[in-house]
């Protein structure tokens, strides 16, 4: 997979869409060859176990780019007249309160950012009567925080987060709600997986909610996005501009 041409396409997709405008679009250098290799020194210092996790997807991903921005919205040019009639040609979408609000956001951090700083959004000590039950693992209080690996921050309330658990090579990947506090309610994916459901939905942010918000869905087999383009998934915001 080359992940700079998808994010690359998703851009094109919405400078070229008419009733679409792109806000930021920002991609980072890669990391070199010896960059990597030191982060990956320092993150097997830190948390050990990462030695034995198959990270190739993520290394491939932050050797094309570092991290990236890309945000867009209803176009700010259309008039009111071309606005209501998007609304009618749209009955399902749901429209922001206000036309200058993003709809379709990506932020995948820079590698140092995911793995090596320390994620304050969320409280992970193991103390309380509390715990978190994760694909047939229990963590008192909010230990499983400890599991989190904050990677796409699209919203200030919803994110997606890498999990290496315990019985996986691959970290798995999950949708965190409530201001990131709500850990069990999403159904699991893994990386390339996700990447191709963003090639798919053009990152449009209640596309994440639609397909990963789902109570105790860790108990539920992974959803295997294998297909880029013109799937199902794709929203009618972009069906309607493909049949245009």
């Amino acid at each position: 997979m080359t992940y700079l041409s998808i994010f690359e396409k998703i851009k094109e997709d919405i400078i070229k869409h008419p009733y679409l405008e792109l806000i930021e679009c920002q991609f980072n250098p890669g990391l070199s060859e010896a960059e990597l290799e030191n982060l990956k020194t320092e993150l097997y210092q830190c948390i050990d176990y990462f030695q034995s996790i198959d990270m190739k997807a993520i290394y491939k991903f932050y050797r094309e780019c570092n991290g990236l921005t890309l945000s867009w919205r209803i176009a700010s040019h259309l008039d009111e007249k071309e606005y209501l009639e998007l609304k009618e040609k749209l009955p399902n979408f749901t429209f922001p309160y206000t036309r200058d609000l993003e709809i379709g956001k990506i932020k995948i951090l820079p590698f140092e950012e995911v793995f090596l700083y320390e994620q304050d959004y969320f409280d992970t000590s193991s103390s309380g009567d509390h715990f978190t039950q994760f694909n047939d693992y229990i963590y008192n209080g909010n230990s499983f925080g400890k599991m989190l690996f904050i990677f796409d921050l699209f919203s200030e309330t919803s994110c997606m987060s890498f999990v290496p658990d315990e019985d996986n090579k691959e970290p798995k990947v999950i949708f965190l709600s409530d201001y990131y506090i709500v850990w069990n309610n999403s159904r699991i994916t893994f990386f390339d997986s996700y990447i191709n459901f963003l090639a798919v939905t053009r990152g449009l942010i209640e596309s994440r909610k639609q397909f990963f918000d789902y109570f105790r869905g860790d108990t539920k087999e992974a959803i295997m996005f294998k297909k880029k383009y013109n799937t199902d998934l794709e929203p009618s915001l972009f069906k309607i501009f493909n049949h245009h």
